[in-house]
């Protein structure tokens, strides 16, 4: 968990950085930051947002043939597979207040309802659920058969939805309260995975689909492009060409405030920014190419480089919405499969569980000595006690150091903090605040 703490900042100027060098050189430091739960967090909540267009059918299959990488990976965390909710839901939001077609409706959609509710083996349950019962260490599952085939199910949310995808509109839905009763747990890691081969066309105004608004152009999905999407040195969105620095436009009339979004994830989580995770297997953001469709119309191109998982539309409002948010992914479709971006989903989770994984190398505050000198601030806060962690190198346990923890850390150093406690167990409902100067 990444970010400064006011009450770490406070003890810091009460309290001098452990340091284990003999001279500091004046240099510019880089200092990451995390908040570590004294006992590991346990439970995950994992929402996916899938796009149900036409389109997806090789998508689909993708993830069912690579979910089981994310489930091999999170059975490495230690204790194995952690608590688990898993929910599917699709993007379809419909079109209110206007029917545009059979599959754009003025109902809703799907309206971020779950869809594991129709599959046999969850028995009427709308998500899955697989965690540990701490009365006899058994697993307590809503599902029979495996996991994968559960999930496979549940992840069957068809491709005749409505071509005008909402995906974000449909996760906040999924998750406010009422809609799916039970799934966010207030303590859990709250973890959403986007699939889409469209950008998000999340509106704050239906009239993007009155079809007799003839200034917005011909009623297709161009409009959310048209609508929410500004280019550098583009007056006209619908002229034909490569577009550059393309980002949301922060003054749409039509399409949802990202922030809105990212206000609402943190919000969800008590302002704990780092218990949320983002994760976007989406179209590449910097391939926009506007062009004619088969009926003459403007269009985004979608494109990919052969071997890829079928066409996709640059996904520029995903890519904005994950650039918020500390832990978070951004996977392309253009890959051959979805091992590689389910892998990247599950290291976050991990880090995250497990706590303590640094995203950059500790910097050597003292290259002329032997070994990498390190400089860290631990602080441990526990029933409103504080106390300071020294470094290992000056004092025995309970102290701090830094190992290679390659099995739970996913980043290429794999540097991890940890508390020596000399064997014995962690306190509980605390929280460590460490500070480490990094490269």
């Amino acid at each position: 968990m990444r970010h400064l703490s006011p009450l770490f900042l406070t003890l810091l100027l009460a309290a001098c950085v452990d340091r284990t060098v003999s001279r500091v050189d004046p240099i510019a430091d880089h200092v990451e930051a995390l908040d570590i739960p004294t006992e590991p967090e346990r439970d995950v909540d994992i929402l996916f947002v899938i796009d149900s267009s036409p389109s997806m059918a090789e998508e689909h299959a993708a993830l069912l043939d690579d979910f089981d990488t994310l489930l091999a990976r999170l059975d490495d965390v230690p204790g194995g597979l952690p608590d688990v909710h898993i929910g599917v839901v699709s993007s379809d939001m419909g079109t209110a207040p206007f029917n545009v077609n059979s599959q754009c409706r003025a109902d809703g959609g799907d309206r971020g309802l779950m869809q594991g509710a129709t599959c046999a083996a969850l028995g009427g349950a709308s998500f899955i659920e697989d965690v540990l019962d701490p009365a006899d260490g058994t697993r307590r599952r809503n599902y029979t058969g495996t996991l994968e085939a559960a999930f496979g199910c549940a992840a069957d949310v068809g491709v005749d939805g409505c071509g005008f995808e909402q995906h974000l509109a449909s996760m906040k839905q999924a998750l406010s309260p009422g809609t799916n009763p039970g799934f966010v747990r207030e303590d859990a890691i709250l973890a959403v995975v986007f699939l889409a081969d469209e950008d998000d066309c999340s509106v704050s105004d239906g009239g993007l689909f009155d079809g007799s608004n003839t200034a917005l152009g011909p009623l297709t999905d161009f409009r959310c492009h048209s609508q929410g999407i500004i280019c550098e040195g583009d007056p006209d969105p619908a002229a034909p060409g490569a577009k550059t620095g393309c980002e949301p436009n922060p003054d749409s009339a039509y399409l949802a405030e990202l922030d809105d979004y990212y206000d609402f994830l943190v919000d969800l989580k008590g302002g704990r920014e780092d218990d949320v995770i983002v994760a976007g297997i989406i179209g590449d953001p910097d391939r926009v190419q506007v062009g004619p469709d088969a009926n003459g119309r403007p269009s985004v191109l979608a494109t990919c480089p052969s071997g890829g998982l079928g066409a996709s539309e640059p996904g520029i409002r995903f890519d904005a919405l994950l650039s918020r948010f500390t832990n978070s992914s951004r996977s392309s479709l253009c890959a051959g499969d979805l091992s590689a971006a389910l892998q990247g989903v599950a290291d976050q989770i991990v880090d995250e569980l497990v706590g303590g994984c640094l995203s950059r190398p500790v910097q050597d505050r003292n290259p002329g000595r032997d070994g990498v000198q390190t400089e860290c601030s631990v602080v441990e806060a526990v029933a409103g006690t504080v106390t300071v962690i020294p470094s290992c190198d000056v004092a025995a346990g309970p102290c701090w150091r830094i190992v290679q923890d390659p099995v739970n850390c996913a980043s290429e150093h794999a540097q991890r903090v940890i508390v020596d406690r000399g064997g014995t167990a962690n306190p509980a409902n605390g929280i460590l605040h460490v500070q480490c100067v990094v490269q």
